[in-house]
C-alpha cells in the first residue's frame, strides 16, 4: 500500500493552495490542491513527510504542534505510477503565521481563496474537497 501525507495550509483567513502542473503523469494535473506528497521510507511517520513535503514544496518549516490531524482514509492513486492502486491518504491542517512567505516550488502557482466556492468544482482535487470539508466543519 502506499501512502501520502497531505497539508491543507491557511494564512491570514486564506487557504493557501497549490495550482497543480499540467503534466498528464501526475495525480490532479492542472488542479488546484493542497501541499504533500507520498510518505517516504526516511520518515518517521505520515506527520513527519506532511511537514517535510511542505518544507519541500513551500519553503515553509512548520511547527510539527501545530500540524492538525484531519482523517486518513483509503482511496485510490490516479498518477502514472500509483494508477488504481490502494493509497492510505492522511489528511492535515496548519495555520501559518503572517510573517512567514510561502513560495511555490513545487506546481504552476499559489492559489489563495478565503473559501472554497472561489475555485470551480471540475478543478478542485479530491484532497482539496475533503480537507477542507473536514476542517470547515
Amino acid at each position: 500500500m502506499i501512502e501520502v501525507a497531505v497539508v491543507l495550509l491557511r494564512q491570514y483567513g486564506q487557504y493557501v493552495l497549490q495550482q497543480r502542473d499540467n503534466l498528464p503523469h501526475i495525480a490532479d494535473a492542472g488542479m488546484v490542491s493542497i501541499w504533500g506528497g507520498k510518505v517516504e521510507e526516511g520518515d518517521a511517520s505520515p506527520a513527519d513527510a506532511a511537514l517535510r513535503e511542505v518544507f519541500e514544496e513551500t519553503g515553509v518549516k512548520l511547527d510539527p504542534s501545530s500540524l492538525v490531524h484531519l482523517e486518513s482514509y483509503d482511496t485510490n492513486g490516479k498518477s502514472a505510477t500509483n494508477y488504481d492502486k490502494q493509497v492510505l491518504a492522511h489528511l492535515y491542517f496548519a495555520e501559518v503565521d503572517k510573517s512567514v512567505t510561502i513560495q511555490c516550488y513545487e506546481g504552476e502557482a499559489l492559489v489563495r481563496v478565503k473559501k472554497l466556492d472561489e475555485i470551480p468544482p471540475e478543478k478542485q482535487s479530491e484532497f482539496l474537497k475533503r480537507s477542507i470539508a473536514l476542517y470547515e466543519q
